[in-house]
């Protein structure tokens, strides 16, 4: 039987990528309720996985089978029509899934779905050989689900494919050939085990194809159990009164009776998952009982066939088929009619609780909806009961504009500011810092900044004290909230921290005044140590944009802002500032500059693809202009020899997708010069991406991805270097798996190439290379189904980043604003030795601090020690007159109480001072006064 997943409708292909990431899009195909359906299962759901197997006789690609499809085409399916996984795609509004072996070399899958069923497959692996001599058991078919999962990984991301999965629909319908195998004559398993035995066997082995199922990401299943089987005409034709066969329909009760049970304890056991059971033994019973009311006359013999009950004779061309198929239960030996699998495809997706259980399919979809809603609820109860119960207080609603507005000095000065002004401004100020701590302590338990949003505004007297019973109303109702989103989006402040943001050169930015400053000369690498962002770059702007903004709420809807920006940038193809246009992601970064980098990345190699795919078609123009003109077989002219190469035929080929030559090297067939080719970018990998990709190969054993990078670069290859060989391309892509033999000198200068032999592991039988080798095509990298999608991973960027926790958020915003401080500051102090040490001791603290797990609960702690080292960066001599004022020599303090510049004593060594200094930042502050 089979397991099917359905996917989203299909509108436009923007629409389409968002459905796929399971993303907000109101405008998709409203009955669209999950992302895909694919099918695993036997004859039931086939659609045509048989007819690619040589030596299988089950087999439906033949009249009449097909009668009532399309065009009264036999497709492979065991039916007249449509069966039962064309009706719940149907129902879904999806396609219908196609048979996977179908694509086999075709390309990606469709990411609506795809069919793994199998014509007298079973859930033991034993039972289609012993039938119908070849079948693809169910753990066969989750083998090539798990192909088709890391096809997914390579489009969507292991994120995206987990997501996308765990949204599919998967229904299961086996279980019914296992117990024919059982009965049939010559069973070697009737004879090794009792019924109850084989059903238990059937139980667990189908549990255990189940977890797997469940690590591919499987979380919504619809399962059937095992029909009333013996009563099909192959059955009742053994029965000289035609009568079912009542010791098959016994055990395959037990069946369902064990498989419910083992389905119950599988929910309990697996963590998400959700099933809907069909009872469909049940509801043949009722048709038979009741086949009339369904407008059914026929219950016993088959429509097509020949023979007592037309079930002698299978339905091949030269049986008989019936004129009235509806009015038929069964179609064949085996199968039902189209009639009936619509009937049964409606009760699997509305059914009532009569033969649905514990839920039906269109139940089972809205529960993921269902579940949202009852957890925003519960959520909103529990941000109301922390925050009138939380101890600390919220900055009220105005703007923080200290920061980031020009000072006084620089106004008075006509606009330039004196040296202390800029010493001053590049240093990150200690209160910025200190807002964004209290985001990252209050949010903990709030999961979204959406939620944040519909937080109200309060003073701090208010916070101190308990939300007021209006505070209360209006942030459960959400009273004026799209005003002020409206009105706090149009303020002209805000907008000057946006275009600060998103302009290279924005008015308040302070990117060129720290570019002066060779943070690079540093001896810490802060943003490695504390996993923030470099100094220069966009997070640190972010981070003291938003620690500028004095309530939680207005810091959410800037963000928002914020990514309303970068999906701008990215649609407009614009690089974001401050961030590299074309470098890997920095893993010691946070993951935000992470994330950022690859959208700058991925908009640049867009921008290289277009020119690749421009020169590659300007090289197709050429040559198609010069036809009449092109080189002979007789000699290449120079201004041909890029454009073609000359086989062992002697024809002359168009090199496709060429980089460069390489020096010195010429194919071992045809003596061509050899030319690297433009390759397939490898996808951009970010920690969380890393990690779930770590975790699905561990998982799963399966490395996928590394088998198609390879492939694609043996098809860019080939297209390149005409008449190539697989030693060629290990010559190029992996030399150290080559050797080449001993041979006489070139004479004259002739460089052709010398033979050589390939290492010992890529001359083994059955080698990768050489599989892959052989099926590989000449097609350039731009040609090629892409590893990596560019729009599908940043639209999951995009996702994330909108949906980001504000704790996650503050998190690295806290940690980003702190390391570049710390950068600076070192930057500026490195050449004095003694303020150095008395540095190094604050930073030493603070990179300790941040290294652990338990940061977030000493972010004042932190906060009081980088309060430090700004002053002592920024205005050293105060910082010595406050170092000054805490020795405890108070008589020299009184006699010269006005000349506080004066330099400290030259008595008093650096030790003192540094042992002095450290009892400024080593006392902990005091707890905040609880209500």
């Amino acid at each position: 039987m089979a397991i099917t997943i359905t996917g989203g409708a299909t509108m436009t292909l923007w629409v389409c990528v968002l459905v796929v990431l399971g993303l907000r899009v109101s405008v998709c195909r409203a009955q669209a309720s999950a992302p895909a359906v694919y099918v695993l299962g036997d004859s039931l759901v086939d659609v045509g996985n048989n007819n690619y197997l040589p030596l299988s006789i089950a087999k439906a690609d033949f009249p009449h089978n097909g009668v009532d499809f399309l065009n009264r085409k036999p497709t492979g399916r065991f039916s007249n029509g449509m069966n039962a996984a064309d009706f719940i795609a149907k129902k879904i509004g999806l396609p219908s899934s196609p048979p996977y072996l179908s694509l086999i070399g075709g390309g990606t899958p469709p990411i609506t779905g795809v069919s793994f069923a199998s014509g007298g497959a079973g859930i033991l692996n034993e039972t289609g050989e012993f039938l119908f001599k070849q079948s693809i058991s169910l753990a066969h078919q989750l083998d090539y689900l798990t192909m088709v999962h890391d096809k997914l990984v390579q489009q969507l991301g292991p994120s995206g494919a987990q997501l996308h999965l765990s949204k599919s629909l998967f229904t299961l319908v086996i279980g019914s050939n296992d117990m024919f195998a059982y009965y049939a004559l010559g069973s070697i398993a009737s004879k090794q085990y009792t019924p109850q035995q084989y059903v238990d066997r059937m139980v667990s082995t189908l549990k255990r194809l189940l977890k797997m199922l469940y690590g591919l990401g499987a979380r919504k299943l619809a399962v059937t159990g095992v029909g009333a089987i013996g009563c099909c005409p192959v059955q009742r034709k053994l029965n000289r009164t035609g009568e079912c066969n009542v010791e098959i329909n016994y055990w395959s009760t037990k069946y369902n009776d064990g498989l419910k049970v083992m389905l119950q304890g599988l929910k309990l056991e697996l963590l998400g998952l959700n099933y809907a059971y069909f009872d469909i033994y049940g509801a043949m019973v009722n048709l038979f009982q009741n086949h009339e009311t369904y407008g059914f006359t026929e219950i016993k013999q088959a429509c097509c066939g020949g023979g007592k009950l037309n079930a002698d004779v299978p339905c091949i061309p030269v049986a008989t088929y019936c004129l009235n198929r509806k009015n038929h239960i069964f179609w064949d030996l085996y199968h039902p009619t189209e009639a009936v699998a619509s009937l049964f495809s409606d009760l699997l997706y509305n059914g009532s609780q009569q033969f649905m259980f514990p839920m039906n399919v269109e139940q089972l979809l809205a529960e993921r909806l269902k579940s949202k809603d009852f957890e925003k609820r519960e959520s909103k109860k529990l941000i109301i009961y922390i925050y009138t119960k939380m101890a600390f207080p919220v900055f009220d609603g105005s703007v923080y504009l200290s920061i980031w507005t020009p000072n006084s000095k620089e106004k008075d000065s006509g606009g330039s500011p004196t040296s202390d002004d800029v010493n001053n401004d590049i240093i990150p100020s200690a209160s910025v810092l200190k807002q964004l701590a209290i985001g990252v302590e209050t949010t903990k338990v709030i999961k979204s900044m959406k939620d944040l949003i519909s937080l109200t505004d309060s003073s701090p007297t208010k916070e101190r004290s308990g939300l007021s019973l209006s505070a209360m109303k209006s942030f459960v109702v959400g009273e004026k909230e799209d005003k002020f989103a409206a009105e706090f989006g149009r303020d002209e402040k805000v907008m000057s921290f946006i275009r600060s943001l998103m302009e290279p050169e924005g008015h308040f930015s302070r990117r060129k005044a720290r570019a002066h400053l060779d943070t690079t000369a540093t001896t810490t690498n802060f943003s490695k140590e504390l996993h923030g962002a470099p100094p220069e770059s966009f997070v640190p702007e972010l981070a003291e944009a938003v620690g500028s903004l004095k309530t939680l709420k207005k810091m959410a809807l800037f963000w928002s802002r914020v990514v309303e920006e970068l999906r701008r940038l990215w649609c407009e193809g614009k690089h974001i500032p401050g961030i590299p246009q074309d470098e890997i992601p920095n893993l010691h970064s946070c993951l935000l500059h992470q994330q950022l980098q690859v959208i700058n990345c991925c908009i640049s190699r867009k921008q290289r693809r277009a020119i690749v795919t421009e020169s590659l078609n300007s090289v197709l123009k050429q040559a198609n202009c010069n036809d009449d003109m092109s080189p002979s077989s007789g000699d290449i002219h120079s201004e041909s020899a890029l454009l073609y190469a000359r086989v062992c035929s002697g024809e002359l080929v168009l090199r496709l997708g060429v980089d460069k030559q390489l020096e010195n090297t010429r194919l071992l067939d045809t003596g061509e010069p050899v030319y690297a080719p433009v390759l397939q970018e490898w996808p951009l990998l970010t920690e969380d991406v890393i990690k779930e990709t770590e975790e699905f190969i561990l998982r799963t054993g399966s490395v996928g991805a590394g088998c198609s990078q390879l492939f694609s670069d043996m098809q860019a290859f080939k297209a390149a270097n005409p008449g190539c060989i697989l030693e060629d391309f290990v010559r190029w892509h992996s030399p150290p798996d080559w050797t080449d033999d001993e041979s006489k000198q070139a004479i004259d200068g002739d460089i052709t190439p010398s033979r050589g032999h390939l290492s010992t592991r890529m001359q083994k039988e059955g080698n990768l290379w050489l599989e892959l080798w052989k099926t590989a095509k000449p097609v350039p990298a731009v040609r090629q189904s892409p590893l990596y999608d560019e729009d599908l991973s940043v639209e999951g960027i995009m996702h994330g980043l909108e949906n980001i926790s504000p704790s996650g958020l503050f998190d690295q915003l806290f940690l980003s604003l702190l390391s570049s401080g710390c950068a600076i500051a070192e930057a500026k102090i490195l050449s004095n030795d003694m303020m150095y040490k008395m540095f190094k001791e604050c930073k030493d603290y603070i990179v300790a601090i941040c290294q652990t797990k338990s940061w977030v609960q000493k972010t004042q702690d932190i906060c009081k020690v980088y309060e430090t080292m700004a002053v002592m960066a920024s205005n050293p001599d105060k910082f010595i007159r406050l170092l000054r004022n805490q020795q405890p020599d108070q008589a020299s303090t009184k006699e010269e109480p006005n000349n506080l510049c004066e330099t400290p004593s030259k008595n008093q060594n650096d030790s003192t001072r540094i042992a002095q200094f450290s009892t400024m930042f080593s006392r902990k502050p005091p707890k905040p006064i609880t209500c």
